[in-house]
Parts: C-alpha cells; structure tokens; sequence
C-alpha cells in the first residue's frame, strides 16, 4: 500500500514509541533509589507505569479507586498524563470533545503544583477559546453529536489549534517538571519504605 511521508512518519513514530514503552523497565513500587537512578523523563514514565500496575493488580482497574488510596503525588501525576495524553493524540479540541474539562480543576492545579506556569497559560488560553467559541451554535451541534465524524467536522470550526502548537513546543518540559516534582516532592510518592 502505498503511503505518504506523513502517514510513514506518523508510524514511525508511533512504532519507535511502542517499542520504547515496551522495552521501558515497569516498577511494582516507586522507592527513593528508583527515583535516584531515573531521569526526569524516565521517572515521570516510571511513576505512571507504577499507577497504571497498581489500577490493575490492587484496585481491579478502577483508577479512581487507586487515586483514593495511593500516596497523594500519583493524583498529580495521573491528572497531568492524562492531560497531556488528551492533548498530544488530538488536541485541545479533542480534550473538549471528549469532556475531560469536567477534571479541569485538578488538572489546573496539578500543572500548579509542578510549576508548569506557561503550560497553565496556555491551558487557561485554551479555555478561554473554548468558552468564546460557545456561541458558534454548528461547532457546539457538531460537539454533541458525539460521532467520529463530527468530531472530524469540528477541528475546521475551533482556533483551539494555536494552544496546541504551543503545549507540543512545550512537552519536554512537562516530563521535566514533573521529573522535578517527584524527586522534590518524594514524601507524597514513596510513602513510608
């Protein structure tokens, strides 16, 4: 089948991420030695590998579950991965489309606790687009009408697209801030050892 430049990208890519996940060491507990040994990047990977580990080993996948009974640090870890999830697969819009501004709070406050000040600028800006474009009646039928190709349809109706430019120029220093945030903050992650 014959592809384009973008399309092989894309899956190279996505290829080398999944190898990369794949080949990444998995943690059944988060200690301050894991946490001396990783880089930023590598431990914010760790930590919500070790969340993920515990939703479906201890907590019979309910994330919430696990949230409630982990060390306070992973509810900021997993607001901000999904967060960030949300935005890198499709956008603001999609972060929209898919109703996780319902978690906005937590997210909000997640990206304040790890410094992430320009990101938290840019997620408020995204907002604010949001609430503005609430008066485009085809964009807000388009939004509930829930089907993949509304979905489609709305990315020609938002200007959502300049936040996103903007957080992708910018991911690599949320891995690192939230790299920082864990070994600043290992209290709220490791517990008692």
């Amino acid at each position: 089948m014959f592809k384009t430049a973008s399309q092989q990208n894309c899956k190279d890519v996505e290829t080398r991420f999944f190898k990369n996940t794949m080949e990444r060491p998995k943690y059944d507990k988060i200690t301050r030695e894991i946490v001396s040994k990783l880089s930023d990047k590598d431990l914010e990977w760790a930590a919500w590998e070790y969340f993920w580990f515990e939703v479906e080993n201890s907590y019979n996948h309910n994330a919430n579950a696990a949230l409630a009974a982990m060390p306070p640090g992973f509810q900021v870890i997993y607001h901000l991965s999904v967060l960030n999830g949300e935005i890198a697969n499709g956008g603001f819009n999609q972060y929209f489309f898919n109703g996780l501004n319902e978690q906005a709070e937590q997210q909000s406050e997640s990206l304040n606790s790890v410094g992430a000040v320009d990101h938290l600028k840019i997620f408020q800006n995204a907002f604010a687009i949001y609430e503005k474009e609430q008066s485009d009646q085809e964009l807000q039928r388009l939004y509930k009408e829930r089907t993949l190709e509304s979905f489609s349809k709305t990315y020609k109706r938002t200007s959502l697209d300049e936040c996103d430019s903007e957080w992708y120029a910018m991911e690599a220093e949320l891995q690192n801030l939230i790299g920082r945030f864990i070994r600043q903050h290992i209290e709220l992650f490791v517990g008692t050892e």
